[in-house]
């Protein structure tokens, strides 16, 4: 079984290749920007080793990816659940306390 940190960086290469990201989702007047943006930060900070703001980001994007859920269906939105899923899972593993997490986390599948 793949290590989270493994999985994680495989999705790295999976959520920005061509193909996966929604027609479009890179023009600023789309509904898929500040999703795709959340997404991108998210993973240049965990690069970075600079988990310590991903929180905030992981709960932008959860509410983004939830709002788009609403209305529309793609493949990016499940590897985005699967990949916020695994990100907390890894800042959890790193150290982060619940409490440190809680109000954050709140939406991400997997997670109360």
């Amino acid at each position: 079984m793949a290590t989270v940190q493994h999985q994680l960086e495989q999705l790295h290469g999976r959520l920005n290749r061509a193909g996966v990201p929604p027609d479009g989702c890179y023009k600023r007047n789309t509904v898929w920007y500040p999703l795709v943006s959340y997404i991108n930060t998210i993973i240049a900070l965990y690069l970075s080793d600079n988990y310590d703001v991903i929180p905030v980001f992981v709960m932008r994007a959860t509410n983004t990816h939830a709002d788009i859920a609403k209305e529309h269906k793609h493949v990016y939105l499940d590897l985005v659940a699967e990949y916020l899923h695994l990100i907390v899972t890894h800042l959890r593993e790193t150290g982060f306390t619940e409490e440190q997490l809680a109000p954050y986390v709140s939406g991400v599948h997997g997670d109360n």
